[in-house]
């Protein structure tokens, strides 16, 4: 017998209303996943088309963007949650158990890779053309931009890529983590860090990160550059 939803694959469930289909769930069926699929792409294209406002904001998730200060309910959930984990009535999943080396250092590089800046201060992008690659390269904050701005005008040849990077540990068990600098200039061999503001909190340590940096790739000529060293050079900051 084959499937009644028509999708051509072997029927292998009978549901409650007595159909025959290739999955236990009718949603499971792969025509009915095409059809929920496109069904979804038209919602997020034009809202108005299929559903209400309402009934898009479930599918979306009601929740979204809101916090337990700004949102009563949001509020009464993590209250409610508490409570149940206190009580032992809810176990989180992930307790007792810890991520290996190998899981932290690839959840490392995949923050790196949606995150340029460091999670926590937002800065602004700017656009500035690279010579060297022959194509517009996006730099983080006005000092970046100015010290882009200030190689071009010495015809001083510079790359800003996620493949030129290096490698290091915080402490002697950690897991490998990836440095990218701000600038790597091609001719001198140099990688180069802005440096504006050394932030620090119980996550991140700037000061921390770029002295295992060094210490760790002692045959690389890495050079942190600060407001005064900028300043030296000439650029008006």
């Amino acid at each position: 017998m084959m499937c009644e939803n028509g999708c051509g694959q072997e029927a292998k469930f009978q549901l409650k209303n007595g159909k025959w289909i290739c999955s236990k769930s009718s949603n499971s069926c792969p025509i009915n996943k095409k059809k929920n699929s496109n069904g979804m792409k038209k919602v997020w294209k034009d809202p108005s088309k299929s559903m209400s406002t309402k009934q898009l904001d479930n599918k979306r998730g009601w929740s979204k963007g809101l916090t337990v200060k700004t949102d009563k309910r949001v509020e009464k959930l993590v209250e409610t949650r508490k409570r149940k984990i206190k009580s032992g009535e809810l176990i989180p999943a992930f307790l007792g158990k810890k991520h290996t080396k190998e899981t932290k250092e690839k959840l490392s590089q995949a923050a790196c890779k949606n995150n340029c800046n460091n999670g926590f201060i937002k800065t602004k992008y700017y656009k500035i053309w690279c010579p060297y690659e022959k194509k517009e390269i996006k730099v983080q904050g006005s000092w970046e931009f100015k010290y882009a701005k200030w190689l071009n005008q010495n015809n001083i040849d510079w790359v800003r890529s996620r493949k030129i990077n290096l490698r290091f540990k915080y402490y002697e068990n950690d897991f490998l983590h990836t440095y990218y600098p701000d600038f790597y200039l091609v001719n001198s061999n140099e990688f180069i860090e802005i440096k504006g503001y050394w932030f620090k909190n119980d996550i991140k340590d700037d000061k921390l990160k770029m002295k295992c940096v060094k210490e760790q790739n002692l045959d690389k000529k890495i050079l942190i550059l600060e407001k005064k060293d900028l300043l030296n050079l000439g650029i008006k900051l």
